[in-house]
C-alpha cells in the first residue's frame, strides 16, 4: 500500500511541473478560470428520505382509490337500473283492513338514465341525492314528474316517495293528450311505493 501511495505521489508531481512548464501569458489563466462555470452535482436522495417518498407516493394513489370506492353520499336510489318497479298510490279501504295499493304504473330502469314504462313508453330519469325525476316526452308533450325518496318501512316496497312537483307542457292543444289525464291524477306530497316485482 505505501508502493501504490509513493507512487501515485510522483504521478502527481510530475503532473505539477509539466502544468507549471506551460507558458501561459498573464491574465489568461484567470480569464480561462473564470469562464469554465462548476458543474452543477446531482443531488442524491438520502436513505433517510426515501420511505418518506414512498409514503407519499402510495398515499396519493390509495386514497382516491379507497374514497371512490366507499359510498359517501350514496342514495337509496343508486342502483335503480336494471330493477323493475310497480308505481302505486297506497290507500286505507273504506270497509277497513289492510292498507291497498292502486297501481300508477310499472317502470323498468334502464342503464343511460333511460326507463320504460308500461303505460307511458320511455322515458328518461336523472338522480340528485334524495331526488329522483322521470321525464316522459313525446313530440307534442312533456311530462316532469319530481319524487322525494327514502327507504321504505314495508317488507314488499323498496322505496317510499312523495310527489314534490310535476310539470306539464303541450305545444298543440287541439292533439290527442297522451299524459293529460296521468298530470292531472298526480298530487302534490302523495305518497308513492315502489313496490318490488
Amino acid at each position: 500500500m505505501l508502493n501504490h501511495n509513493l507512487k501515485e505521489e510522483n504521478i502527481k508531481e510530475h503532473i505539477t511541473k509539466e502544468t507549471d512548464s506551460i507558458k501561459v501569458p498573464e491574465g489568461l489563466k484567470e480569464e480561462l478560470w473564470a469562464k469554465v462555470k462548476p458543474i452543477p452535482r446531482k443531488r442524491k436522495i438520502t436513505s433517510k428520505v426515501l420511505p418518506y417518498i414512498a409514503a407519499i407516493a402510495c398515499l396519493a394513489i390509495f386514497v382516491p382509490l379507497v374514497l371512490s370506492i366507499l359510498p359517501f353520499g350514496s342514495t337509496p336510489s343508486d342502483d335503480l337500473s336494471g330493477q323493475t318497479f310497480r308505481l302505486a298510490h297506497p290507500y286505507m279501504p273504506l270497509e277497513g283492513g289492510p292498507m291497498k295499493y292502486d297501481s300508477i304504473m310499472t317502470i323498468e330502469f334502464k342503464g343511460g338514465n333511460g326507463f320504460t314504462s308500461n303505460r307511458y313508453g320511455d322515458g328518461k330519469y336523472e338522480l340528485h341525492d334524495d331526488l329522483l325525476v322521470l321525464q316522459f316526452e313525446n313530440e307534442n308533450e312533456f311530462l316532469e314528474i319530481k319524487l322525494t325518496l327514502h327507504e321504505s318501512d314495508e317488507d314488499f316496497s323498496k322505496y317510499s316517495a312523495s310527489i314534490s312537483d310535476v310539470n306539464f307542457e303541450m305545444k298543440d292543444k287541439d292533439e290527442i293528450s297522451h299524459f293529460k289525464n296521468f298530470y292531472l291524477s298526480l298530487n302534490q306530497d302523495r305518497q308513492v311505493e315502489f313496490l318490488i316485482e
